[in-house]
């Protein structure tokens, strides 16, 4: 028997028109336990809206649009995984694009997200969209006004909400940690340079140069792909300029220094220090664990699905303009001192900024 809003009402026990407003995610006054209770029991039963006829009615299709540059880069997987999951909690639906680091696909996605009539767009831009191509972009989003949130790639118009990363504060931390150990030839492993968040990074590892009194070496600077193949190429360059630490921009880079220093039967942290960028799901069970500047990415993904929903109702933001999320250090087993600890070393101590 084909489960309805009643049969769905008398399982959880609540009204019709509270699993109404729940299930189509309108305001109500139904405290969060109730409110899963209700999706869950619809999911148990199978419940499956006449979608058509409700976006006749509504003109909503609760349906979200998420573009990532590259899925197989674990950090976007796992964001994309929790945009669905707190996407489909609060009763929508994902439609998932992979933009392959191309703007054209950037634009194209965003064309096909808007004939499919979706509520709101959430993109990671691509490291190929620069703002010379972003007038076609944007007049698109205005002609339809359609919600479109930016993740990490801040974009001057008011077409977009941003939600921002501190990627000079996250490239400090993941210096100063090595530099409070002791290390003083730490290599930089970043992805392009005319990129923004590779910038950003360079710039926080200079800063915590300058902090410690360390003269900044270009050439202990490295420039690729943000990928695990440029973080094992990395290892060649450094250990030609025996640094005793390593800054990989990324944790698939450090994945690629792990995989690249087993090979030369290099130990870590023995023979080699190695933080990372992120903290995605693997960080934690390399071996050794890899400490890194870890980003909110749980806090990122609930925030960009509640403001698609606030957006696409007509609501304003609380927030104004954009969101900037700070990461923190995720100490592990990748790092450790440089030499002896001086007298009275307390690592905790030293590794508070």
């Amino acid at each position: 028997m084909k489960a309805t809003l009643k049969s769905i009402a008398q399982a959880a026990g609540v009204s019709v028109a509270t699993v109404s407003l729940v299930l189509n995610g309108k305001p109500c006054r139904v405290s969060q336990p109730t409110k899963e209770r209700i999706i869950r029991t619809a999911r148990d039963m199978h419940y499956a809206p006449n979608q058509a006829a409700r976006s006749l009615k509504t003109q909503k299709s609760h349906t979200f649009g998420f573009l990532v540059p590259d899925i197989s880069n674990a950090f976007y997987s796992d964001l994309a995984k929790l945009v669905e999951e707190y996407s489909y909690q609060s009763g929508y639906r994902l439609m998932l694009g992979n933009s392959n680091g191309l703007y054209k696909r950037d634009y194209e996605y965003l064309k096909l997200f808007i004939e499919r009539n979706v509520d709101a767009v959430i993109t990671i831009p691509s490291s190929t969209f620069v703002d010379g191509q972003a007038g076609k972009f944007f007049s698109l989003i205005r002609e339809n006004k359609v919600p479109v949130i930016v993740i990490d790639h801040f974009m001057h118009s008011d077409a977009v909400y941003n939600i921002n990363i501190d990627h000079v504060r996250g490239g400090y931390l993941a210096a100063r940690h090595l530099l409070s150990l002791g290390h003083r030839r730490i290599g930089l492993c970043t992805g392009p340079l005319e990129l923004a968040i590779g910038r950003q990074r360079l710039q926080g590892y200079r800063q915590a140069l300058e902090e410690f009194q360390c003269p900044f070496e270009e050439d202990l600077v490295y420039q690729d792909a943000f990928d695990i193949a440029s973080g094992g190429h990395s290892v060649d360059y450094f250990l030609a300029r025996q640094v005793t630490g390593i800054c990989c921009s990324n944790d698939m880079m450090a994945l690629g220094v792990y995989r690249k220093c087993a090979h030369y039967g290099l130990r870590i942290p023995e023979n080699i220090s190695v933080v990372g960028f992120d903290n995605i799901i693997l960080s934690e069970i390399l071996n050794p664990p890899l400490t890194t500047a870890a980003l909110p990415i749980d806090q990122l993904a609930r925030t960009a699905v509640e403001l698609a929903i606030r957006l696409s109702r007509g609501e304003s933001s609380p927030e104004g303009g954009g969101l900037l999320f700070q990461p923190e250090m995720v100490i592990r087993d990748s790092t450790r001192f440089w030499g002896a600890p001086p007298p009275g070393y307390n690592r905790k101590e030293s590794e508070t900024p």
